[in-house]
């Protein structure tokens, strides 16, 4: 309904520009009081009603000007006046129940100066979620006149862009506080969309960079959520020493191409939520295609189990592979996801050894080398690694091949699995399976320029061993 009201209120721009904008906060603030001074008049209630949102606004085709506009109105602990005015800083909703969507006609005849309000019908209104807040009235009003600010809004690329964003907000089933907070994020928006245009002007591959599930969000708010934490605390001798022989590995003759998702032993992308518990999702995806190809039987497993009881790491605060790898083998295994389900949050570890599904042998970190990748993923299985992900908030589809200075290795903050290889326009890739849900990039996937260690992918490379 926001989004239909915002709408609205741009299309309001043509009716309302004549006034001076200098006019506009007062005279909108001034509409709404006397609507709800024409509303008190009528109502035999002792208290006064007063609005809590705005729910819709429409032109009228008359003579004049008419628009008639919907306002959520909410009982409030003042009393009537002999005006039926309210003091916004004192009058405040008393609670959430028996609100009334109520419709006004707002006009001015064309041979008058002043502005008419006639109160049209009002219906019970039960809100989708909790609308009434501090100061809610002052910051609607607030809200309405930003949106009509004709300086700011008449862009013809910001209106494209809006219209964007109100396809962006259907996708990911946003829902916005208020009509200041949807107009607050579609500036983050624009600002994103901004950055994305710089990036895809640097891009050296075939990425495409656009609106993500991230787009209303600044940056320092995904950094936080999704990347809390850079890659550097790991622990001493977590692994077994590598070396080619003894994992029966060689890095002659590998194909062209490889995918494990072709050979049914990768579970179903999964999503992390807001939570940073992007290491354990890889870790697990490890695991489990390591199991499937070992076994043939391919089972998802906990990743909350990791986040509750890996006493390394820090759940929802970030982790590393090698650590979790450790954790595992000293719990005794995981248990399947459906046992121990995922709640994305930090939690009490309620392990039970008896429906523990898969165990490890050992761990091994990989050299900082993208041919022995290449001949593990072939020969052995999926990857866990660290990359940086700071632009994976724009990434849509194709080859990623950011600059160094976008994308320094020194700065590995998130975890994947490395799932396969290939090459596309002669360009060489790695198909890498994320945890941000389906809807993000290539269905859950993206794909990384191979052999220049772009964003770190050579640099922390682990997996479990399963004898």
């Amino acid at each position: 309904m926001l989004a239909n009201c915002l709408i609205i209120l741009f299309g309001l721009q043509a009716v309302l520009a004549i006034e001076k904008p200098s006019l506009l906060v007062s005279k909108h603030e001034k509409l709404l009081s006397s609507a709800m001074a024409e509303y008190n008049s009528i109502s035999n209630d002792k208290n006064l009603w007063i609005p809590v949102k705005i729910l819709d606004m429409n032109t009228i085709p008359r003579n004049g000007k008419h628009f008639s506009i919907k306002i959520a109105i909410a009982l409030s602990n003042c009393t009537k006046t002999a005006d039926n005015n309210f003091d916004s800083n004192y009058c405040k909703a008393k609670n959430e129940t028996g609100l009334k969507a109520c419709v006004f006609e707002i006009f001015q005849p064309s041979w008058k100066m002043l502005w008419k309000i006639k109160f049209l019908t009002c219906s019970d209104y039960v809100p989708s979620e909790r609308i009434i807040k501090e100061n809610s009235d002052r910051s609607n009003m607030k809200s309405l006149d930003l949106a009509m600010n004709s300086q700011e809004w008449q862009n013809e690329e910001k209106k494209t862009l809006w219209s964007d964003f109100m396809t962006f907000i259907k996708k990911f089933k946003r829902e916005y506080s208020s009509i200041e907070e949807q107009l607050d994020r579609f500036r983050i928006y624009l600002q994103n969309m901004n950055f994305a245009k710089k990036l895809q002007f640097e891009e050296k591959g075939t990425a495409i960079y656009g609106a993500t599930k991230f787009s209303d969000m600044t940056a320092e708010e995904f950094q936080k959520i999704m990347l809390p934490s850079i890659w550097w605390d790991r622990v001493e001798s977590n692994g077994i020493t590598f070396n080619l022989n003894d994992f029966n590995l060689s890095i002659n003759n590998l194909p062209s191409k490889f995918d494990w998702r072709t050979e049914g032993v990768v579970t179903p992308v999964k999503d992390q939520g807001s939570c940073g518990s992007c290491w354990a999702f890889s870790v697990t995806g490890n695991i489990e295609s390591l199991w499937a190809i070992k076994t043939g039987k391919l089972i998802s497993l906990s990743e909350q189990e990791l986040i509750d009881c890996d006493v390394i790491d820090k759940g929802c605060n970030g982790g590393l592979p090698i650590n979790a790898f450790r954790e595992i083998k000293r719990m005794g295994g995981l248990e399947p996801e459906d046992q121990y389900p995922y709640e994305a949050k930090n939690g009490t570890c309620h392990l039970v050894r008896a429906q523990i599904a898969v165990s490890i042998d050992d761990a091994v970190e990989i050299p900082r080398n993208e041919t022995v990748m290449k001949a593990w993923i072939a020969q052995r299985g999926p990857l866990s690694v660290g990359i940086d992900a700071e632009l994976l908030s724009y990434y849509k589809s194709g080859i990623l091949h950011p600059s160094k200075s976008r994308c320094p290795p020194s700065k590995i903050n998130h975890g994947v699995l490395i799932t396969g290889y290939g090459i596309e326009d002669n360009l060489p890739y790695w198909t890498i399976k994320n945890s941000w849900g389906e809807q993000w990039g290539e269905n859950g996937y993206f794909r990384l320029m191979r052999g220049k260690d772009i964003c770190g992918v050579s640099d922390l490379v682990s997996s479990a061993i399963i004898y």
